[in-house]
């Protein structure tokens, strides 16, 4: 995540990043677990105290950096965010398996620069965040991590299963991002139609790849979004 500080400077912001090194790790928010690898936390997900992970320093990038990212595409940029999370003595992602992380998460994308930004105006411009293969602006994330997840369980020779609910582009996010992946089965909950607002095109999404991908499953529910939570 980039965001934005206030700097010394009134008339500039500074942007902040998680800058990695040799021991970057990842801590709970909730202090009570011990801090964790990035291949740690994403396959835990959670914390064993039940907290978030989050990075144990955060530290500025640089002006020059941020110069440089200017020019990058979609997929490099976050190539390079991707490595300040990441230990650069890192054993199970190095910068050449990051690469091929990044290429095949983005390579069903129905856009070549996968979010492109159009001018509506000389002062407007629009972000187009939907052509990954559901339309919803979680394919940016959800694909990078499906084979993130899939590259930690091949080196590591171990299964993970997925319990999803979902209330709509979620479950349909996530089973694109996963299917056919080695080393990962995802169970996906979604509450039926007529039991809450999801649309026929949503239900049709999930109900297609369930058919399609044999590591896919797919279980509709009598209720709502919240009854799929308890």
């Amino acid at each position: 995540h980039v965001y934005g500080a206030p700097s010394d400077s009134p008339s500039t912001a500074l942007l902040c990043c998680f800058e990695a090194g040799p021991a970057m790790k990842f801590v709970s928010v909730l202090g009570g677990a011990e801090p964790a690898s990035f291949s740690e936390a994403v396959l835990n997900g959670w914390a064993p105290d039940g907290g978030m992970y989050w990075p144990a320093a955060v530290e500025p990038v640089s002006p020059r950096t941020l110069s440089a990212w200017e020019s990058l595409s979609y997929p490099r940029l976050c190539e390079e965010v991707l490595k300040r999370f990441i230990a650069a003595d890192d054993p199970d992602v190095t910068p050449l398996d990051l690469a091929g992380i990044v290429s095949a998460a983005f390579s069903s994308f129905g856009d070549a620069e996968v979010v492109s930004l159009r001018p509506l105006s000389d002062e407007l411009h629009v972000a187009e965040l939907w052509h990954g293969p559901t339309l919803a602006f979680k394919d940016l994330g959800m694909s990078v991590l499906g084979r993130t997840l899939s590259h930690l369980l091949r080196r590591r020779r171990q299964r993970l299963t997925l319990l999803v609910g979902t209330s709509g582009d979620t479950g349909s996010s996530a089973m694109e991002a996963v299917r056919g992946l080695e080393g990962i089965e995802i169970l996906v909950l979604y509450p039926l139609q007529g039991c809450s607002s999801i649309s026929p095109v949503q239900e049709l999404q999930m109900t297609y790849v369930a058919r399609a991908a044999s590591n896919v499953h797919l279980i509709g529910v009598e209720g709502s979004s919240d009854d799929l939570d308890v």
